[in-house]
């Protein structure tokens, strides 16, 4: 089997020998917008979400085209920042400490769409979602608990 070798430059290289390298940085990129309403998109697989400034609503791509597809949240501002995801194709667990009182889970089942609480959001609530082809899956960790749709 041939050694696979991923540069920052190059990308993947195949080549003489057995097994697999990384030379260079290998970091997920940002995505800034601008917009209050995002259509992220295929491409933008393995970004990481920060807005900042004002509530935003991010749309994401059909799930059908998202096998292995997966974005990173983190709440730049405390706003009620809102993930679309297409209907009832949300799963998953989101976890917030009910602004400072006590841990709790909040199960995500067949949801279309996650917001942050409107008056006790924080910066750095964050979300992971993956999608597999079929549902988009979600863990989060909150200040508070979030409203679906």
């Amino acid at each position: 089997m041939p050694k696979v070798t991923y540069t920052s430059t190059k990308g993947l290289v195949q080549e003489a020998g057995s097994g697999f390298s990384v030379s260079g940085n290998l970091t997920a990129a940002t995505k800034e917008v601008k917009a209050t309403t995002v259509t992220l998109t295929i491409a933008d697989s393995g970004c990481v979400l920060v807005p900042t400034v004002e509530a935003r609503t991010y749309t994401l791509p059909a799930v059908a085209d998202a096998a292995g597809w997966h974005v990173t949240f983190h709440a730049g501002s405390a706003h009620a920042h809102v993930i679309n995801g297409g209907t009832s194709k949300i799963q998953g667990a989101v976890f917030h400490n009910t602004n400072g009182t006590s841990l709790v889970r909040q199960a995500v089942t067949d949801r279309s769409s996650i917001t942050l609480n409107a008056t006790n959001p924080l910066v750095g609530d964050y979300f992971t979602i993956v999608g597999d082809g079929t549902k988009y899956y979600v863990h989060g960790w909150c200040n508070a608990a979030v409203t679906f749709a």
